[in-house]
């Protein structure tokens, strides 16, 4: 994948344990710093919108990766239903709901948790 610019924050909808994500270089195969698995703060819970956070300087956000080509390595016990890129921290995954539902304001998700 590409990361898009503008899509800053990753957000997973997970149910298990000790969840954690590595952001790897597709050319070389490294990973890119500070987003390793090392880093990757670890989730436990039941969730469908959770946003994955890393540890360390620069960690903030990704828009340091937009732009170049990754790939995402996911460790985990439990189920990884989804993932997706979001624009700001509330988490709206810019998709159709299939009827919306509470919070929503039409067919898409372009609120998020906010």
């Amino acid at each position: 994948m590409v990361w898009t610019r503008g899509l800053k924050f990753l957000f997973v909808n997970f149910k298990g344990a000790a969840l954690r994500v590595g952001v790897r270089n597709i050319t070389t195969g490294e990973e890119i710093s500070p987003f390793t698995l090392k880093k990757s703060v670890s989730i436990t819970n039941d969730t469908t919108r959770t946003q994955v956070h890393w540890q360390g300087e620069g960690a903030d956000g990704l828009a340091a990766i937009a732009g170049q080509p990754v790939q995402l390595e996911f460790q985990f016990s439990g189920s990884l239903f989804s993932f997706w890129l979001a624009k700001t921290s509330c988490g709206e995954s810019r998709g159709y709901t299939a009827g919306g539902g509470p919070g929503l304001d039409g067919d898409l998700d372009s609120w998020g948790g906010c």
